[in-house]
């Protein structure tokens, strides 16, 4: 048994950066051990963790132009809120692909809601492939490293 010590949201952008990824790479790490199912029991769980990725990313770039001053990042309406952030960012100067925001805006109300979180209330959801969608968080969470200048471990 290992003791895991209870920490804060990260407070650079630098470590929640790197906190996205970790989620992101746990969701690719659900995706790889149900790859051959059929019945793609991962596929709530993979979501779940991308958003949360997403939603760890963009915050890391409001962090970084500073919007975290001014708007509350981690509060409603804005926590869990996919649209809101990247609205924001992308006013912060964030380029992002034509695909990335198609598929932010497209987890984004689920995420809002918690579908992914709690399987009883999820319902059918519509979403890209998980395999599209990984590329994309990828491309989303490299972007945002490029931005801030943050590039171990990244392309």
């Amino acid at each position: 048994m290992i003791t895991v010590p209870a920490e804060p949201l990260p407070q650079d952008p630098e470590d929640r950066l790197a906190y996205a990824v970790s989620l992101m790479e746990g969701a690719a790490a659900i995706a790889a051990a149900h790859h051959r199912s059929t019945r793609r029991p991962h596929i709530l769980p993979f979501f779940l963790l991308i958003g949360f990725a997403l939603e760890n990313g963009l915050k890391a770039y409001l962090q970084y132009a500073g919007v975290d001053k001014t708007k509350k990042i981690d509060r409603p309406p804005l926590a869990h809120n996919l649209n809101q952030l990247l609205e924001l960012a992308v006013d912060a100067g964030l380029i992002l692909s034509p695909n990335s925001i198609k598929v932010i805006d497209s987890l984004s109300e689920y995420h809002l809601q918690h579908q992914f979180r709690y399987p009883k209330n999820s319902g059918t959801v519509e979403v890209f492939s998980d395999e599209f969608t990984y590329g994309r968080t990828d491309d989303t969470l490299a972007s945002i490293a490029r931005a801030i200048n943050y590039l171990p471990q990244l392309r």
